[in-house]
Parts: structure tokens; C-alpha cells; sequence
């Protein structure tokens, strides 16, 4: 068992790790929600400073995790502020939290997602807040990361409906 504290979070920078994070995106995803390469490349290439990817250690490069973010100037989510990257936002819109399926109820994604808001934290003053959607069984997840539901999302994308969340900075 993988302890979350071994984990090692960091910027994606290898540009092979990108087919890992597609195929993961894929596995984690109903079909008609998966973000597709070509929008997992734009979010890597246009705003790669909200691109984090989780290796088991230090020392071991195997990705078991991600994070991906842009930034948006609007103050809520809707199709087309979660589609663009504005790199004068002061709104960081999490696109995914993924896990590789053989690590996830291990604590993983807890400790990716605290240690990525405590990195956008201290490394982007003008970042105030961090907004995502989420399906209704994962909310009390990110309430334990210190988020709140602010509204049921307008976007719609795929069948289920999502709710936003916020986490004030």
C-alpha cells in the first residue's frame, strides 16, 4: 500500500506523461465527460504552471495522479470560462482530480489536492479563490478539502448534474 505521504507532486514537464494522463482521464470518466487529448494538451501547453501530476516518490516517475487547472477572470463557472485559459484570472477553475484506479481510497487524491492548493497558494497571489463542478457523490471529498457547494452548475456535460464548488484562498 502506498502511504499519501510519499507521494511527490509536481509541475508535468515530461511531455511523455501526457499519454498516462489521457489514458487516465479516460478510465476516470464516462465517455461524453472525458476532457479529450487535444483539451488536456491546451490546458498542459496554455497554462502548464496549474498542471500537477502525482509520481509515487521522489524517485519512482510512475504518474498515479493528476490536477489540472486554467484561470478565468469571470467570477463563476460556465462553459466558456472553464474552455479558456486567462492568465490575468484571479479564479482557478480545476478541471480534473484523477487517481489511477489501483491507488484510489488510499488518501491519495486528499493529499494531491491539499498539497496542490497549498503550491497555488503560496506561488500566485492574484489566485483568490479555486472553483470546480463536481458530481454529487464526490462532494463530501472535497468538502474534506476545504470546499463548499456554492450552487447546482449550470454547465451541462454528459447526463448527471453538477454541482460547483469553491474554496476560498
Amino acid at each position: 500500500m502506498l502511504l499519501p505521504k510519499q507521494i511527490h507532486l509536481s509541475l508535468l514537464k515530461n511531455k511523455d506523461d501526457i499519454h498516462r494522463v489521457v489514458a487516465m482521464e479516460a478510465a476516470s470518466y464516462p465517455t461524453n465527460e472525458a476532457a479529450s487529448e487535444a483539451s488536456i494538451r491546451f490546458r498542459q501547453k496554455n497554462a502548464g504552471s496549474f498542471f500537477y501530476v502525482a509520481y509515487k516518490c521522489s524517485t519512482d516517475k510512475t504518474v498515479i495522479g493528476f490536477i489540472n487547472g486554467t484561470l478565468t477572470s469571470k467570477d463563476t463557472l460556465d462553459h466558456d470560462s472553464m474552455s479558456h485559459h486567462d492568465a490575468q484570472g484571479s479564479l482557478l477553475c480545476i478541471h480534473s482530480v484523477v487517481v489511477d484506479q489501483i491507488f484510489r481510497r488510499q488518501g491519495i487524491a486528499t493529499e494531491m489536492l491539499k498539497q496542490y492548493v497549498k503550491s497555488i497558494a503560496t506561488s500566485f497571489p492574484q489566485i483568490k479563490r479555486i472553483m470546480l463542478i463536481s458530481k454529487a457523490h464526490l462532494v463530501t471529498f472535497y468538502e474534506k478539502c476545504g470546499f463548499s457547494i456554492t450552487r447546482t452548475s449550470p454547465i451541462v456535460h454528459g447526463q448527471d448534474p453538477w454541482l460547483e464548488l469553491e474554496l476560498i484562498l
